[in-house]
């Protein structure tokens, strides 16, 4: 009997649905990673999903993030005869101004020395020392010498920039004229001019 009623009370508690308590709802945007100081769960922000094949471009990269496009910039015509001077000329002045800074470093510095070589033959004259009056003369001399050539390597170059502002100033009008077939015999010349300096300023 005991038995009996034992097996009807596991019975009626098997139709029994079972009930559970309500779970929290996970945010799919975050991740437990573990147990935090405060005991809760420690949360993970969700990182953005991969570009696809088509974002993974550059184009496609600028478009997912909002961004304008570059310019497209042409090559430019091979036919086309620049009207300005060759573009090496440019930075011919600067290397030019220096070159005649260093000629006129140079001359003063030989004006001193030969002030000095004269005060000094001035001297061996006074003593009569003739060996003395020899080396002063000599040096003399040799600074003069210096000093003639410091002034023609600027006399020629100062020669051959002159020309080249003519040259330019050609180029200019045959620019404005239009007169295309000597635009190019232009540019050559300029172009040897320039060389020709170059060599000047390495002498």
């Amino acid at each position: 009997m005991q038995v009996s009623q034992a097996f009807n009370a596991l019975h009626v508690l098997n139709d029994q649905p079972i009930f559970r308590p309500p779970s929290a709802q996970k945010d799919p945007s975050v991740a437990n990673l573990g147990t935090g100081i405060d005991g809760g769960p420690t949360k993970k922000t969700t990182v953005l999903a991969p570009p696809t094949l088509v974002e993974a471009s550059f184009g496609g990269l600028l478009r997912r993030l909002g961004g304008p496009l570059p310019p497209v910039h042409k090559p430019p015509v091979e036919d086309i005869i620049p009207l300005g001077p060759p573009a090496q000329t440019e930075q011919l002045g600067i290397r030019v101004h220096d070159y005649r800074e260093a000629l006129n470093a140079a001359h003063a510095d030989l004006v001193s020395q030969l002030k000095v070589a004269q005060d000094s033959l001035k001297t061996a004259k006074q003593s009569g020392d003739q060996d003395a009056i020899t080396a002063a003369q000599k040096s003399i001399d040799d600074l003069n010498l210096q000093l003639k050539d410091n002034r023609d390597k600027l006399l020629t170059v100062h020669d051959a920039v002159k020309d080249l502002r003519e040259m330019r100033q050609q180029l200019a009008a045959d620019v404005k004229a239009g007169n295309v077939d000597a635009i190019q015999q232009d540019r050559d010349a300029i172009t040897q001019q320039r060389d020709v300096i170059l060599a000047d300023l390495q002498a």
